[in-house]
Formats: structure tokens, sequence, C-alpha cells
């Protein structure tokens, strides 16, 4: 009987079909995974662009001593080159999210499985499954859904950035752009924005405590979560520890070191608000918004912040004042509340540079952002006089010059009455000194001088100053009928201080980009608007306005000091503008729809006790300093009452100054008084 064959054992059989089976899944899954990949990967973004990537910046405002007074931008951010960083930032960093950060190619397979299981396991997670790298493709290039595509794209993306930026390329780039939360953009800001500190001033448990943020900078907010973050820093300085980056002495350190937050920040950072709305506008016209909100400017500035909250200070204070004293509402006062109803303005220059020191624009920013310093044209009364008397000045009157003080009635060629114009108390003074005449601010003595002067020469005279709004052509000039803007005349005021020097004002020293390279720089460019005897005249005349005049309230201030009231028909607008060599201060007060401050509120009594109150705060720390003398300026003793010369055998009279030439030739020997010829105010016999 014959053996039948045996046939091939059953398993080997089978283990063809399966290994069989298995590679064709293989190749299938493969070629799946190859054409999803071939799929998502087309409309990915282009990466070159990172070679050269600047994240958007914040422009930042300078005071005059460097600090910050201001930003500019769309997201809060400073960029800061990883090797400025503290090792203890950046290591903190990469203990919570990335460990294996230099060792994975942009996607941690790793990474996955552990976060899955210890999700499985129900532990802590103490890391995320996304990489540093995977977190910068969502922060830059795609949207914040959680779905399947966008994971796909993240890893293909995350894999391409890998291979066109270096690891320390990527880390700078995450450090600078990731989210801390209050407007912290970057690890830069976080520093100041909850410590108060420059990031290389920041210490392990303060790096710790912002490297635990980008996970939920709200749930772990040391303004609104502060024990949650405080447990949130400690799993950072234990992962620090894990690593190797700290020792166990340095955690328990870091554990016990106390934490101290800066004051939470009300509002934007923005010390002097007027100013800075203008030089952002400024900025956005000459350099455009982009620039201007995202490319990390460094503005230097002249303004100082003592003088700018001085000014602020000294402006509310005089406006809640003139509140109680006028009873516009109640007497209680408004510190806290919605303040008074009655608005202001304040501006202060150097007048040798044209460096705008401080400016406020109104009582409080956030109710109104209209710029009374520099957008409001207002008439400026008797504020305006100086520069009619410098034109008189100028064209060979002086001090001692006899002008009349007499009521006056212009009228039209009908003969119909169209002006009256009266001085202050009503009151009338007859042949006086052009001094006397600015000293005590006497209506008519100066309309009667511009009559003499001409109206053309003292708008030629004021745009000189600076003067750019337009000017009435007639004599209501010489009451400052035509309005202006608080910069401006308080500008033409500090040609004065300045020897007639005129230097245009300035809100920058120089605006730079973000790598430090000067755009633009201050230019002081002094034009001698006027001679320097016109202006030491005019100053020595406006000093007898505070030692004895309509500002005699600002006597007790022991140095020299010139300047000059100004007060609108009706008590609508009060001004006064004084300064020393160094400094000229502007006030303006007044409402923004134009009606009386109540009875007597003049210049003297509503504008100068706030320029009174700044100026007790800032003089006590600048070195007292005179008005220097020209060399072409003599002094005469004459007689006051005539202009002329007083006889050397006559103890009386008085020391006059006079730019040289222009001093008086006559002895007063029996000389009359000049006539008093002026139109009396008649009404016609048939009325």
């Amino acid at each position: 009987m014959t053996k039948k064959p045996l046939n091939k054992a059953p398993w080997k059989r089978w283990g063809k079909v399966v290994l069989l089976a298995i590679l064709s899944l293989g190749i299938a899954v493969c070629g799946l995974a190859g054409g999803v990949l071939y799929y998502f990967s087309q409309d990915l973004p282009e990466l070159n662009k990172l070679k050269h990537y600047e994240p958007s910046q914040a422009t930042r405002v300078y005071s005059d001593d460097h600090r910050v007074i201001g930003q500019f931008y769309t997201e809060k951010r400073i960029f800061v080159p990883l090797a400025e960083m503290p090792p203890e930032m950046f290591q903190a960093i990469l203990a919570v999210e990335d460990a294996r950060f230099y060792e994975h190619k942009g996607f941690d397979t790793f990474r996955i499985i552990g976060a899955f299981l210890r999700n499985l396991e129900g532990f802590e997670v103490r890391q995320g499954a996304s990489t540093i790298t995977q977190q910068i493709t969502r922060a830059l290039f795609l949207t914040p859904e959680k779905t399947f595509s966008r994971k796909i794209k993240e890893i293909l993306l995350a894999r391409r950035i890998e291979s066109v930026l270096t690891k320390d390329q990527i880390l700078e780039l995450y450090l600078n752009q990731i989210y801390f939360g209050e407007g912290a953009y970057g690890v830069a800001v976080a520093a100041r924005t909850y410590f108060g500190k420059e990031l290389k001033e920041i210490y392990l448990g303060e790096a710790a405590f912002l490297a635990g943020l980008p996970k939920g900078p709200n749930n772990y907010s040391p303004y609104e979560h502060l024990n949650a973050g405080i447990n949130r820093q400690r799993v950072v300085l234990k992962r620090m520890r894990e690593e190797g980056y700290i020792t166990q002495t340095q955690y328990d350190h870091a554990v016990l070191q106390k934490l101290v937050f800066k004051e939470k920040s009300i509002g934007e950072e923005n010390i002097a608000p007027y100013f800075n709305e203008y030089l952002r506008q400024y900025l956005i016209t000459r350099y455009g918004a982009d620039l201007v909100y995202k490319g990390g400017m460094n503005i230097d500035t002249p303004l100082n912040i003592t003088m700018q909250q001085a000014a602020e200070n000294a402006l509310r204070k005089g406006l809640e004042d003139l509140d109680k004293r006028q009873g516009y509402r109640n007497k209680s006062g408004h510190r806290g509340g919605a303040g008074p109803p009655v608005e202001g303005a304040v501006v202060v220059l150097d007048p040798q540079t044209g460096s705008v020191k401080a400016m406020v624009g109104g009582y409080d920013f956030r109710r109104s952002e209209f710029n009374r310093a520099l957008q409001a044209r207002r008439q400026p009364g008797s504020a305006f006089k100086p520069i009619i008397f410098g034109t008189a000045i100028e064209r060979g009157f002086t001090p001692a010059s006899i002008v009349v003080d007499n009521p006056v009635i212009f009228e039209n060629a009908g003969g119909g009455k169209i002006w009256k114009p009266e001085n202050y108390a009503n009151k009338f003074y007859g042949p006086i000194s052009l001094r006397e005449a600015l000293t005590y601010s006497r209506n008519l003595a100066t309309i009667n001088l511009l009559e003499q002067v001409g109206v053309s020469p003292v708008i030629e005279f004021a745009t000189r100053l600076g003067i750019r709004s337009p000017l009435t052509h007639d004599l209501t000039l010489a009451l400052g009928s035509s309005g202006v803007s608080l910069l401006e005349l308080t500008s033409a005021y500090a040609v004065f201080a300045n020897r007639g020097l005129r230097i245009r004002p300035t809100f920058y020293v120089s605006i730079k980009d973000h790598t430090q390279k000067i755009l633009a720089q201050r230019e002081v460019v002094p034009v001698q608007a006027i001679s320097e005897e016109t202006a030491y005249v005019v100053t020595n005349m406006l000093i007898d306005v505070i030692q004895k005049g309509t500002a005699s309230k600002a006597n007790f201030i022991d140095r020299p000091i010139a300047g000059k009231t100004g007060t609108t028909n009706n008590f609508i607008d009060a001004w006064f503008i004084g300064y020393t060599p160094n400094l000229v201060v502007g006030v303006w007060v007044g409402f923004d729809e134009e009606q009386t401050l109540g009875d007597k509120e003049s210049g003297g009594s509503a504008a100068l006790p706030i320029w009174i109150d700044f100026m007790k705060e800032i003089l006590p720390g600048v070195v007292p300093e005179a008005f220097p003398t020209p060399e072409n300026v003599v002094y005469a003793k004459i007689d006051p009452s005539t202009g002329l010369l007083m006889p050397p055998s006559e103890e009386n009279g008085k020391m006059e100054v006079f730019v040289k030439g222009t001093e008086p030739k006559k002895y007063k020997i029996d000389v009359p008084r000049p006539a008093q010829f002026f139109k009396l105010d008649e009404e016609p016999e048939n009325l």
C-alpha cells in the first residue's frame, strides 16, 4: 500500500495570506497617509518669511529721563533676543512646555503618547501634547479650531518650520510671540506687566511664574486667581528641578521667596494722554499706521513727568476750586466724581529749545479727548497785549512813551455807534506811560497805541512770533478779539523769554525704529524773530505785571518772573502766561461752549492760581536765573508823568529801560501834559 504525500502545513499557507494582507494593508495605509499628507500640504502657507520674521511690536514713548509714558500697539510686545534673556526664563518655558524641544523635529510622538496615557490614568497633565514649534504654527498661521485637518496641518507646518529655522530661532520667536495675559505679548512685556521689571532683572521664582501663564493666562492671573497661579509656579519649578535646570536648594529657595506683583494697571499706560495722542496722530501721518502700531518704534520726548503731573494736579485743583466758588452744581467737591463742567488747559515750554515739557488738554482725557491746548481757538483778551506793545517798542516807542487812556466810541460812516470799548473797572486814567498801560492792562490806552502803531505791523510782528491763526484786521485786535491756541500764544511769549529767538515747539527729541536706527531728530533752529533788545524791554515791562499789576498774586515768588493775564468780555475766557528765562507756562480756563465763568472770574482769578500752584511745585528745583541784559539797552531816570528825563537836581523820578538810541533827550522843565483828545459818549439830542 502506497503512502499519500503529506500536504504542506496549513499555517504556512495562511501565514503567506496574512503576510500578504498585512503588506497590502500597510501599503494602502501608507498610500492613504501619503495622500492625506499631500492633500493637506497643498494649501500650507509659505514659511520663507520666518527667516526674517519680525513680530508686531509696540511703539514706546519715553519721557526726558527715559521712562515709558505711553505705547501704541495692536499687540503690546517688546522684542528681546534670546541671547539677552536670563537663562531662568527660557529654561522655565522649556521645562513646562516642551522638555524634549532640542531633541524632536517639531512633532514629539513620545509626548503625545505620554499625554494620552496620563489622561487615561487620570493623572495631572503637566504638559500638553503640542510642542513649542506646534504652538507657533497655531499662533502665526492657523485658526484655533480643534479639528483633525488643523492638527494635520499643524504637524506638517511644525516640521517645515524646523527645516527653516534653528532651534534657538524658534525658541526666541516663541518667547516673544506668546500671550501672557493682561494685554502682554512676549516675556519682556510680561515681566513689566506683572512685576514692573525689565526682563533681565527677574529672578527664578518670577521666571517660573511667568512660564506658567501661557497655558491659561486668565486661570493663573495673580490679580484674579493668585492661589492657582502660585500652584502653577510650583509645577514649573518642579519640572525645572526634574529636568536638571535647578538644584533642590534653588527649588526650595524659590518656593519660599515671596512674589511681589505690580499693582494692576487701570487702563493703558498713558502718563500724558493729551501729549501722547497728539504724538500718535503726528507719527501716523508721517510714518503710517502699520509702523506706528506694529513696528516697535522708540520715541524719545522732552516731556518731564514731574512737570506733567504738577500741571495736571494744578489744573484739576484750579477747575474744582472755580466750580465750588461759582456753585455750578454744589459746594461739596468733585474728587472721584464726574468732575466740574468747566474746562482748561496748560502748556509748559522750554524757550531755549522749543521743547514741550508738559501739556494738559483738559480736566480728564477719559471724559473728553479734545485737546484744548492745541485744538481750541479762543480769544486771548489782554494776554495778546504784549504783542502790540512789542510792535510799538520795535517801532521806536519806549516804556516811558505817553499814551492816552480815555473813553472813545468808534462810529461807522453814517455816524451810528458801533463799538464802545471800556476798561476792566470802567475807569479812565488819561495820559499814562506804556509801562503803566501794560502793567494794569488799560484797554483804551492799548487801543490808542494800536491806532498809532497800525494793525498790519502788529499782525506781521505776531506772525514772526509764531502766531498762525488768522487775526482780525481792525482795532478790536487790541483787546485780543482773534482766536488763538494756547500753544501758539505760549510759544509767542517764549520768544520774549529767549532773547527774541523763535524756536518751533517740538514734541520729540528723536524717533527711532525697533533697531534703534534714527528716523528723525529734533532740530533746534533758532530764528531771530525780533531783536534781543525788544524782547528784553517787553519782558522788563511784564515783570511789573507780576510785581504790582494784574498778576500781583504771584509776586511772592522770589525770582525774576514776567507774565500777563487775559480776560475776555463777560468773563468767558481766562488766561495767564508767565515765564522765567528757562520756562514758559501758559494756562487757559473756560467752557467748551462759550459761557461766562462767573462774575469777576478774570485771568488773575481763574487762570493765575493754576499757574502759581504749578510753579510752587516746580521752581524749588530750578536755579533762579535773571533775564540777561543786552548790550544795546540803557537805563535813564525819567519823570513817569511826561516820559522825559528827570533833571539831575531833582531826587524824584524812576529808572526806566530803553533800547539804546530811543531814550529821551529832553528834560522835564515845565512841559505841559499831553492834551486829552477823545470823543465823548454823547447821545443824540433827538433820542
